[in-house]
């Protein structure tokens, strides 16, 4: 992301680990972000409404959904003319959560989508391979055949049908014995 957005969650995320709410509050940001469209971002944006006046719609609207840290934090981008970095932001917050709390990422493709125990005992593998908690993002590519790949941490893992029949092809095209 940009250094704009990294100085801003490093501070939010900071301040959070100082409250021991860091889990809180990146729930509530990742709410927000889902919840923010363009035409959020273009009303914070708009020269319309003053941003006092922004400032109070968001008073409102968040005052009994979310953490007064996270209010706070939204007018200070509003003041700072940065509202429009808030998804930067939250990405940045969440890589800082993340590497806090020794959460590594891994994206598992597959032709279909796998069932709970498969997966659980995919994550589990993962997590004893890289010493790390590790969290699943399930994609789907129904080219693949059969099988699945999983990307983590730079490495790639090519468990796919897909993969296979490709090398017997190169094999075959080779003259080599299958």
């Amino acid at each position: 992301m940009s250094n704009v957005s990294r100085v801003y969650a490093t501070a939010l995320f900071q301040l959070a680990c100082e409250s021991n709410k860091d889990q809180q509050i990146l729930t509530q940001l990742k709410t927000l972000d889902a919840a923010f469209d363009p035409t959020i971002y273009d009303a914070m944006a708009s020269i319309e409404a003053t941003i006092h006046e922004k400032k109070e719609v968001l008073e409102t609207i968040l005052s009994d959904q979310v953490d007064g840290m996270v209010i706070h934090f939204l007018k200070l981008l509003l003041d700072n003319h940065r509202f429009a970095s808030f998804h930067a932001i939250v990405l940045d917050y969440l890589d800082m959560y993340r590497h806090a709390h020794g959460i590594t990422i891994a994206t598992l493709v597959s032709p279909r989508p796998l069932d709970p125990l498969s997966l659980d005992q995919i994550k589990a593998a993962l997590s004893k391979k890289s010493g790390h908690d590790v969290q699943l993002q399930c994609e789907l590519d129904p080219a693949l055949i059969a099988g699945f790949t999983i990307e983590m941490d730079g490495s790639f893992m090519n468990y796919s049908l897909r993969s296979r029949l490709d090398a017997m092809k190169t094999q075959l095209k080779k003259g080599e014995q299958v």
